[in-house]
């Protein structure tokens, strides 16, 4: 029967049912697959398509997943589960390219899946390939009702046959050949009970196999050829050939067999005889094989040097590796002197040796030197066997030589490294060790003798007499971990002390531990090495302490850099801000002086108006119709709207100076140059005053909404303080407050509250300063907060997260500083990042008495070296 593959199978140009709501997909597929030549249904829905399905059932289904009222799963599994639709294959074609979206579309009985966007030509192989598998299966079913109708008629044959058979079976069940019958299929149809003993199988056993599952494999052709000669009518006889038995081993058989004709002369079977030459066979390949063995060892052995000579030397018989040694002919080298081809300094030695041999005196394998013809010195080896007469008497020997001089020289060099090991572990001052668990026996190397003050030809010391030399502080824990290494079987490195003998100073050994296991994974011996760490002990130590000092030092220095770098930074901004206050005192007085004139003439100006409004009215009702050149010149001016809109100008300039007035007195109030030293305060009107400045900013330029300022002010007393340097605090916080609301996109918000906290409810101070009442203030935003790994560096000096050139790093480090040292009080920050950000600040009401520190000549130094 010819076996049906995919590609064999013609592509059946069928119905596809296209289901998808994307009429864009629907089209292309339309398109794409009309012009293959197939016929195209298209539906936009599930349900339509279920109906038109049961009605009209296309040959495959192209199926969207993600569809309106009813996916396609849903379509599927309704299709899975009628009889009339179940064997409709469907490739779903879905944009999902999740693994889990493609394993579902499997388990409700989809036979591929394609992803959008998808290619065109995979669309097209894989809807053939579907369709050609439809088509395959369709097949199959047919040729499997015809198959049974096959299998029904040969059995009828077969009953036949056997009525056939009853008739000559008990002629045959008692040879000792195997007698067999095939039919026109190569199927067993009779063996006779011989074949037990031959196959290993049983008549039932092989009845209606095919005699095809018994060929090996290097016969399988032939023996195929010989079934089909004589399936058309001819003999054959004494044919040899292979068979497997039932153990999977070859049997040889010598076959007779000729062909079974029906009264048609058509022939319808075949049968014969087989005859087991299995062990015939076996002799001969085994005779045929040592004959090819003995040749390859001897005649062509490239490796081995072969030879015979009688008790005098002389040869009788050589290899050819023998003639490539000596560079001579087989010709040449039979009949000479063995002992004649050997160097003159081994001559004697040779001949001693022979006479020994000959006389059953010495080993039957020697070693010696020979010089080939390009006068190079070989070792080899050498298995002599002497061949006896009847009396037991050496009539000849045979030689094997295996050059062995590749050993002999790695011997040499193995003996040479043995002795530079030796050099250089005296040189290193290290020993290595094993120590076999089975025995307890130790083996030490030479410079392990000399490091625990022993002779290297001392006898090995046992285990007990090793830990004798440990020290007693490091016995338990020397003990403990051979233990663990030889339990555990895992490498181990420890030190330990030792009180090598006749010595009273202690020697510190770094050891290294591995195990060796055998076959089954345990561990049979502990190998390791010991090294000499005395003097790097010392060493170590002196540097450890030597680094200690050095630490210190650098630590001290580090302290005085950051002092002058805190001094520097504050010193900056002190200068800064004196120059800032300057300058807004400047311009507040600058100001000051016009804004002033201007206040005072507002007053005479709206008098010297009304005044020459009276006199226009007097006119007006002196002279009630005036001439036309003056009606003219008060139409142009618009003389009512100037009586009316006056006083209005006048009120705008009174209010523009009354608001100036107060940016100036805000200016000067933060600015206070005149109150660099401490004095009592209203902290209230310095807060005010901060936020009066920053005015610009609160406002809503563009699309921003206006910035809310809540104000909680307690009931607080005057606070002695640096008034300048405290609104300068304020004035960070707030600026900070500010950048991180305009960060954020939520309406912004900044709350201030102030209140006066009971010293007794405080934490004592950590400079030891008599606790005093305090002011709390609370500056706290809503814009996108601190995170937690950067709330503890934003006090530090030079710290900022803002972009280069948006900030010096400077401002909450000075502010830090101004609260801490100059006010003995505390600033803090709690901040929840995309919540918001609260500063604390906290000072005495009255200051505390704390002498500021005073940097040494010395730590200046210090400094200077470090930078």
């Amino acid at each position: 029967m010819k076996t049906m593959t995919l590609e064999s199978i013609p592509l059946y140009k069928g119905t596809i049912l296209t289901i998808d709501d994307t009429p864009d997909n629907l089209h292309l597929l339309t398109e794409m697959l009309s012009a293959q030549g197939y016929k195209i249904r298209i539906i936009p829905n599930g349900r339509l398509a279920l109906k038109s399905i049961a009605n009209n059932p296309p040959d495959l289904i192209l199926l969207d997943i993600i569809m309106p009222d009813m996916d396609g799963y849903q379509v599927c599994q309704q299709l899975k589960a009628s009889p009339k639709t179940q064997n409709i294959p469907v490739i779903f074609l879905s944009g999902l390219n999740e693994t889990f979206d493609k394993v579902k579309a499997f388990e409700v009985g989809g036979v591929d899946y394609i992803t959008k966007p998808f290619q065109v030509q995979e669309v097209l192989a894989r809807v053939e390939s579907q369709l050609r598998l439809q088509r395959l299966q369709k097949q199959l079913t047919e040729q499997n009702i015809q198959l049974q109708q096959e299998i029904q008629e040969r059995q009828q044959v077969e009953i036949a046959l056997s009525e056939s058979e009853k008739k000559y079976r008990h002629l045959v069940e008692a040879s000792q050949d195997l007698i067999w019958s095939i039919n026109q299929d190569g199927t067993y149809t009779f063996v006779n009970p011989i074949v037990h003993h031959l196959y290993g199988y049983s008549p039932e056993e092989m009845l209606g196999r095919s005699f095809t599952e018994f060929l090996s494999p290097e016969r399988r052709e032939a023996d195929i050829n010989l079934f089909e000669r004589l399936l058309q009518g001819q003999s054959v006889f004494q044919y040899e050939t292979t068979h497997l038995t039932k153990a999977g081993e070859p049997i040889q058989l010598l076959l007779n067999a000729i062909a079974v004709v029906d009264d048609q002369g058509q022939v319808v079977g075949i049968t014969g005889t087989a005859s087991d030459i299995t062990e015939r066979q076996q002799a001969q390949e085994a005779l045929r094989l040592s004959e090819i063995r003995y040749r390859e060892l001897v005649e062509f052995q490239e490796q081995v040097l072969v030879c015979r000579w009688k008790p005098d030397t002389t040869l009788t018989f050589v290899n050819q590796s023998y003639c490539r040694f000596f560079a001579k002919s087989q010709t040449e080298l039979i009949g000479t002197k063995y002992v004649d081809l050997l160097p003159d300094f081994i001559e004697d030695q040779i001949s001693d040796f022979v006479k020994l041999l000959v006389n059953h005196e010495c080993p039957e394998t020697s070693e010696h030197i020979m010089i080939s013809h390009q006068g190079k010195l070989h070792w080899f080896k050498w298995k002599d066997q002497p061949i006896l007469d009847e009396q037991g008497q050496v009539i000849e020997v045979q030689s094997f030589g295996i050059d062995i001089t590749t050993r002999k020289q790695a011997e040499e060099k193995l003996r040479l490294s043995e002795e530079n090991l030796a050099q250089a572990q005296r040189i290193a001052h290290i020993g290595n060790w094993e120590f076999d668990v089975i025995t307890n026996q130790i083996i030490w190397s030479a410079e392990l003798f000399r490091i625990f003050g022993l002779e290297p030809n001392h006898t090995e010391p046992t285990y007990q007499q090793l830990l004798d030399f440990i020290h007693p502080d490091d016995c338990s824990e020397f003990e403990e971990t051979v233990k663990q290494a030889i339990e555990q079987g895992l490498c181990y490195e420890l030190d330990f002390q030792i009180v090598p003998k006749n010595r009273t100073t202690v020697r510190h050994l770094e050891v290294r531990i591995e195990p060796i296991f055998d076959q089954h994974h345990r561990v049979i011996k502990l190998f390791g090495t010991a090294l000499d760490i005395t003097q790097r002990q010392k060493a170590e130590t002196a540097l450890r302490q030597s680094e200690a000092r050095e630490r210190e030092r650098a630590h001290q220095l580090q302290r005085t850099l950051e002092e002058l770098k805190r001094t520097q930074s504050q010193l900056v901004q002190t200068a800064k801000m004196s120059s800032l206050g300057q300058m807004i005192a400047g311009i507040a007085h600058e100001i000051n002086n016009p804004v002033s004139f201007i206040v005072g003439n507002l007053t005479i100006g709206r008098q010297y108006f009304n005044d020459l409004l009276r006199l226009i009215n007097i006119y007006q009702e002196t002279y009630p119709n005036p001439s036309s050149s003056i009606q003219d010149i008060a139409e142009a001016i618009d003389l009512q709207f100037i009586q009316e809109d006056w006083h209005k100008l006048l009120n705008s300039i009174q209010e523009g100076s009354e608001r100036i007035h107060q940016i100036i007195l805000s200016l000067k109030n933060f600015s206070r140059l005149d109150e660099a030293d401490l004095k009592s305060v209203d902290i209230h009107q310095g807060i005010d005053s901060t936020l009066f400045i920053l005015q610009h900013r609160l406002k809503s330029p563009g699309n921003r909404q206006e910035i809310q300022v809540i104000k909680e002010y307690g009931q607080l007393p005057p606070v002695t303080c640096y008034a300048n340097q405290l609104n300068q605090v304020f004035m960070n916080i707030l600026v900070n407050a500010l950048d991180a609301i305009e960060s954020h996109s939520s309406p912004g918000v900044i709350r201030i509250s102030t209140e006066v906290a009971d010293a007794h409810q405080q934490p004592p101070p950590k400079n030891g300063n008599q606790q005093t009442d305090v002011v709390i203030i609370r500056i706290t935003d809503n814009g996108i907060g601190i995170s937690e790994e950067v709330q503890p560096q934003i006090f530090d000096p030079f710290f900022t997260t803002k972009p280069v050139g948006s900030g010096t790093g400077l401002g909450l480090s000075i502010s830090y500083q101004i609260i801490v040292e100059k006010h003995q009080g505390q600033l803090s920050c709690l901040s929840t990042p995309g919540e918001g950000t609260t500063f604390m600040i906290e000072i005495p009401i009255k200051p505390r008495s704390q002498q500021p520190r005073k940097i040494s000549l010395n730590d200046m130094d210090l400094a200077k070296e470090i930078s």
